[in-house]
């Protein structure tokens, strides 16, 4: 018979039923798993001489920065359309107040529904240019936004929730000038100025 490789019949292999009890194969692994953690300790973890030194900074990878970027970019241009929104807000409520006061000197004042309407129309484009705010005889608020081009929004804000708007829009400058009025809702108002391709006159 041929012994294979590795093999000497002069040492028999260990019987496999000869297995360690319990308490011998504990005691075996936790001093493996002491000796383990000491190498560990000694290699890795070492406690520096001086707990004042600095700590080396914290490098950002290519693909955190690729993430982190937009977002502190979107977040610059939130905070940024905020602070013109609350701009508009402060600026429209000085003017409200100072044409009430200016009314009450002349015997009329604000029909508390237009605000209502002028309110809602600003609510749903709350990205609007600051536009001339007059206050009629009749007690309803009007807005007007005039562009470069010729262009002309007029809305005034009756007391049954409708606006009332007149628009002009010159396409070309020796070209006709397209006109469109009538009443609407603010959400209707809105999509006949987008029609007309005035949102650049009224919004930011």
């Amino acid at each position: 018979m041929t012994a294979s490789l590795g093999y000497d019949p002069s040492h028999p292999l260990p019987d496999p039923v000869a297995m360690p009890d319990a308490a011998t194969a504990r005691k075996f692994a936790l001093g493996t798993r002491s000796r383990h953690l000491r190498n560990v300790e000694s290699d890795f973890f070492q406690v520096p001489q001086s707990s004042n030194q600095p700590k080396p900074p914290r490098q950002v990878s290519h693909a955190a920065v690729r993430i982190l970027d937009p977002i502190d970019a979107f977040a610059r241009q939130l905070e940024e359309r905020l602070a013109s929104l609350m701009e508009t807000v402060n600026a429209y409520d000085d003017r409200i107040s100072a044409l009430e006061e200016q009314a009450a000197v002349e015997g009329y004042f604000l029909n508390s529904r237009s605000r209502e309407t002028f309110l809602e129309f600003f609510i749903s484009s709350p990205l609007t240019k600051l536009g001339h705010l007059f206050l009629l005889e009749s007690g309803n608020l009007r807005a007007v936004w005039k562009g470069d081009d010729k262009s002309h929004v007029g809305l005034q804000f009756l007391d049954n929730g409708l606006i009332q708007y007149v628009l002009f829009r010159q396409r070309l400058a020796d070209g006709p000038v397209s006109r469109a009025y009538g009443r609407d809702t603010p959400r209707g108002v809105l999509a006949q100025i987008s029609a007309l391709q005035l949102d650049q006159a009224v919004f930011r």
